[in-house]
């Protein structure tokens, strides 16, 4: 669990469990102010999440139509595999034209600034050639029945932490990722799975 962008640790007060900051236990109100929470007031804000992430996971089943699903899909990919081969065309053509005004480069200084220029040129390209194929890897490995099954699975998740009054660590490490609690009372959860990537 992170409190205010750091780590926490667990302990218990007045026999129930709390966490506290360790830039609190480190350096005191120096580094951190709100240095505390309950178990109790984290599990639940974070069944209050769950109850709404059910109704939209719920109507997200409702609405799927597989085959209409199915040709999306495929449609995506599509897109993606073109997207993927203009990338590659242009990185092709960016190491050309490098090479090119290296030789044309007379001096030390024109040949350091065209290196630097295309550098970044490059990188950018092939970080966007990376997430290209991460795209189409996903898109060729998960199917709609795959996606439809995790959000039932996660439903079921959901509903055994909202009904729990102590859900057991693995049916919330199936779900929870990790807790930031960013001042005064505010608590962020960061989930394991994703329904923008599920739909």
């Amino acid at each position: 669990m992170g409190i205010v962008g750091a780590s926490g640790t667990g302990y218990i007060k007045h026999g129930k469990k709390s966490y506290e900051c360790l830039n609190y236990s480190k350096y005191r109100t120096v580094r951190c102010t709100y240095h505390s929470v309950s178990e109790e007031y984290i599990l639940e804000n974070f069944k209050i999440l769950l109850l709404n992430l059910r109704k939209e996971y719920k109507d997200l089943l409702k609405g799927i139509n597989l085959e209409a699903r199915k040709k999306k899909s495929k449609n995506n990919k599509e897109i993606v595999k073109t997207k993927l081969e203009k990338a590659k065309k242009e990185y092709g053509i960016m190491q050309s034209q490098k090479i090119k005004e290296m030789a044309e480069s007379k001096t030390d200084g024109e040949k350091s600034l065209v290196e630097e220029t295309y550098t970044k040129m490059i990188d950018n390209k092939v970080k966007e050639i990376t997430e290209l194929n991460n795209t189409l890897q996903y898109l060729s490995t998960e199917t709609e029945e795959n996606k439809t099954q995790k959000i039932k699975k996660a439903i079921e998740y959901f509903d055994e932490i909202i009904k729990s009054d102590n859900p057991s660590k693995e049916v919330l490490s199936q779900v929870l990722d990790s807790v930031v609690l960013n001042g005064g009372r505010n608590i962020e959860f960061k989930l394991k799975m994703n329904i923008d990537k599920l739909i």
